[in-house]
């Protein structure tokens, strides 16, 4: 596809007030500086996507005063005329203010800018007028066609994901083919379905993971080494546990007979206690049924008490919280009666209302001109009819409201009557309660049983006592073992000691364990860091590989341009970028000269690649003698001593 520019008409556009400009094959756009070179390539990116030439949208196109103020009420506008494979095609943009008179202000103010768009002269939204656009060649790849400095200004990346685009589709297989390690590497990603990138991010966690565990391993050795307890005499510490076990068990049978002894008698003394015992037991059973057998009828007598006031204070209560109700519908009613006296002062009030006209009512709110008579008395009968309807409404709105008041006040009052009807129903009930309270009060019984006099009276317990007075336990022999105690206390303590000590052992020998398995465990590391790394190594030439092969593949495509892919680091290993280059030298340390030139190279292999060729825009271009052959459209922006600009 070729796409040539025909001509563009630049309409209060920047510093440019009336002008159009035709091209050609190869046009020279010639002045000095500030005549507006770059104006005219503003003007193109404008009328297509909204940008200047340095890709920004929010740069001045209006003109300016020479106090470098907008001047206002003028429309900036830019029409292009392409011709794409042959057929013309124009798009236009328009900017304008937008000026609006707010209410009670004399002067109209600028609200803001609007913007229009026409596609062959027919008005389209922004949305398909870049549909239009796209459908020629998208803004992001007609950057790429029009300026020879846009692509080297991409981040290296970016450019990395272009320049793969243009090698075309090359495989990793490709790559592996007649290397039986990356074949073998392909293998392990396919078997374990996952990416190159996921491989290297496992490898590289697993190495960092090992080396961390490597370095805490001497540290833990070292740690081990310092807490290891000195060595002792074993064979003695083993002895000494042996004879005080010994002696010990000699002083537990000495015990043991001693105590066998006195258990006996223990035993005799219990049985005598535990027959005391039982006796005590019925005593304390005679006492307790007297006792309450005595205060029954007083505690019945009392409970009828209770009972009667629990269910006087539960009457009253019920009685207290229906008073309680009716104050608050008392109170609740004469609210509803305010309510309704003010909702008929304001029914009243809306049924006297009438119909005011103000002199605007019957004005253009443009431009403020009187209508004529039969718009005038359309736009009366119309407001008559509104206020009309909306004076209907309300009054239903507020007879609505005054229903559901009285609704309420009637109900409040339908509350009241049937409280009051409850009261007197709990007045009835209290008064009988009244008198059921006195009547069981008078029956509780006066003062308090004689309980000693009444155990007295009781045969059963007076024998009980004899017989326990009369049972007598003897007294237990005293047992002296306490020699024999802390001689055992003595021996037991050499034991711990001695077992103490011993410990230090054991814990020498699991160290000693601990420090052998650690010394195993830091050689197994050491080896799965070789595979790792060795892993890595393969991976890295794998992607060193697949790199040349697709920089061969994209630099075969340029002329003057060559691409390095990737960087070769101090430590031997490489990291992947993308630097333009002539003859071995970066684009940023070129001349302006080379630099037009290696965008050219670029421009023209992008656009042979994707069939596009759109104009060229070439800033600067009087410092190049000799420019690359170019089968696009060339637009030359040249600084000369004209103090107009030239179109030539």
């Amino acid at each position: 596809m070729y796409i040539n520019l025909n001509s563009l008409t630049l309409t209060n556009f920047k510093g440019i007030k009336n002008m159009t400009v035709k091209f050609g094959k190869e046009t020279n756009i010639l002045g000095d500086n500030a005549t507006g070179k770059s104006t005219i390539n503003d003007a193109f990116r404008w009328v297509l996507f909204g940008k200047n030439s340095e890709d920004k949208t929010d740069f001045n196109m209006k003109p300016l005063t020479s106090e470098g103020k907008p001047i206002h009420n003028l429309e900036t506008e830019v029409i292009v005329a392409l011709d794409v494979d042959g057929i013309p095609t124009t798009f236009k943009r328009t900017l304008k203010e937008k000026w609006v008179k707010p209410k009670g202000q004399s002067e109209t103010v600028m609200q803001g800018h609007e913007t229009t768009y026409f596609y062959n002269d027919v008005p389209h939204t922004q949305r398909e007028y870049m549909s239009k656009l796209d459908a020629i060649c998208p803004e992001s790849h007609f950057k790429l066609l029009t300026d020879p400095s846009y692509f080297p200004s991409l981040p290296w990346t970016k450019q990395r994901e272009l320049l793969f685009g243009l090698a075309g589709q090359i495989t990793d297989m490709d790559i592996a083919q007649g290397n039986p390690v990356f074949v073998a590497l392909l293998e392990n990603i396919r078997a374990k379905n996952v990416t190159l990138a996921a491989i290297k991010k496992e490898l590289a966690a697993k190495r960092i993971k090992i080396k961390e565990d490597l370095e805490k391993i001497p540290t833990r050795i070292d740690e081990l080494f310092r807490s290891l307890p000195s060595i002792k005499n074993w064979a003695f510490l083993e002895k000494e546990i042996a004879d005080g076990e010994a002696a010990i068990l000699e002083i537990d049978n000495y015990i043991i007979g001693k105590t066998t002894a006195q258990a006996g008698v223990f035993r005799a003394n219990q049985i005598i206690q535990d027959r005391k015992n039982k006796k005590i037991t019925r005593r304390d059973e005679i006492a307790f049924e007297v006792k309450s057998e005595a205060y029954k009828v007083i505690n019945e007598a009392k409970a009828a008490v209770s009972n009667i006031k629990y269910t006087l204070a539960q009457v009253n209560n019920n009685r207290n919280n229906l008073l309680t109700e009716n104050i608050i519908s008392k109170a609740n009613i004469e609210a509803f009666n305010t309510s309704l006296v003010a909702l008929r002062q304001e029914w009243h009030k809306i049924d006297s209302e009438t119909l005011t006209f103000k002199e605007y009512d019957f004005c253009c709110p443009t431009c403020a001109r009187e209508y004529d008579s039969e718009k005038y008395e359309a736009i009366q009968a119309a407001m008559i009819a509104k206020f009309n309807e909306n004076k209907v409404s309300s009054k239903k709105a507020n007879e609505l409201v005054g229903v559901s008041t009285a609704s309420k006040r009637d109900a409040a009052q339908a509350a009241i009557d049937k409280n009051l009807v409850k009261i007197a129903e709990y007045d009835e009930r209290i008064l009988t309660l009244k008198v059921q309270l006195n009547t069981a009060e008078d029956a509780i019984p006066a003062g308090e049983p004689d309980i000693t006099k009444l155990l007295e009276a009781n045969t059963e317990y007076q024998i009980i006592l004899k017989e326990i007075d009369a049972i007598v336990v003897p007294d237990a022999p005293e047992l002296d073992i306490e020699e024999q105690k802390a001689t055992k206390v003595l021996y037991q303590t050499g034991i711990d000691n001695a077992k103490k000590l011993l410990n230090d052992r054991d814990t020498i020998q699991k160290a000693d364990i601990r420090i052998a398995e650690l010394r195993k465990q830091q050689g197994t590391l050491a080896q799965e860091q070789a595979d790792i790394e060795k892993a890595e190594f393969e991976v890295a030439d794998f992607e060193k590989a697949k790199i040349e092969t697709i920089e061969s593949r994209v630099n075969s495509k340029f002329k003057l341009v060559r691409f390095k892919m990737f960087d070769q680091q101090i430590n031997g290993g490489e990291v992947a970028t993308c630097v333009c280059t002539v003859d071995g030298v970066p684009y940023p340390d070129l001349n302006n000269a080379m630099r037009i030139n290696a965008g050219m190279d670029i421009i023209n292999t992008l656009s042979q690649e994707s069939n596009v060729y759109a104009p060229i825009f070439i800033d600067n271009r009087e410092s190049v003698n000799t420019l690359a052959d170019c089968q696009s459209q060339i637009i030359n922006l040249r600084v000369t001593l004209d103090k107009q600009l030239k179109v030539a």
